[in-house]
């Protein structure tokens, strides 16, 4: 059963920070600066087993890059969001599927298309979003 949502964030963050040099937040960032990685809850199944057994969590984790269309910036995207090598960003979250211990498993279901990236005052940006289905 998982008690502490803060820890959960905490071990993703773990996983990602040990492979990417660029930010890398627990809480969602109001004004990311590309590249950059963030969790957002994404909702919760409680008593997944009868009787408070387990829950079930779900995370996205939300990669920006600079909304530009030069082929290194899409092959960098490209790399990340590959399922596996050096520079993925499920290889790197699913490095520890306890998280740290904080869950019982951890995995990166899916990630979104790209989509466009709006934030007041800064440029557009690129987004993916990674679906992390936790198990407590």
């Amino acid at each position: 059963m998982i008690s502490d949502l803060s820890a959960v964030r905490k071990g993703i963050v773990a996983n990602l920070s040990a492979v990417f040099p660029f930010q890398v937040s627990p809480y969602m960032l109001s004004n990311p600066t590309p590249p950059a990685l963030y969790v957002v809850p994404n909702g919760i199944d409680f008593d997944a087993s009868m009787q408070r057994g387990y829950d079930r969590l779900y995370f996205l984790v939300r990669l920006v890059v600079a909304n530009n269309l030069d082929v290194p910036s899409q092959s960098a995207l490209d790399d990340m969001c590959s399922p596996v090598g050096a520079t993925s960003v499920k290889t790197a979250l699913e490095s520890d599927v306890s998280l740290g211990g904080a869950v019982s498993y951890a995995r990166v279901a899916k990630v979104s298309a790209p989509h466009l990236l709006v934030t007041p005052g800064s440029p557009d940006a690129l987004a993916v979003d990674f679906t992390v289905d936790v198990v407590g």
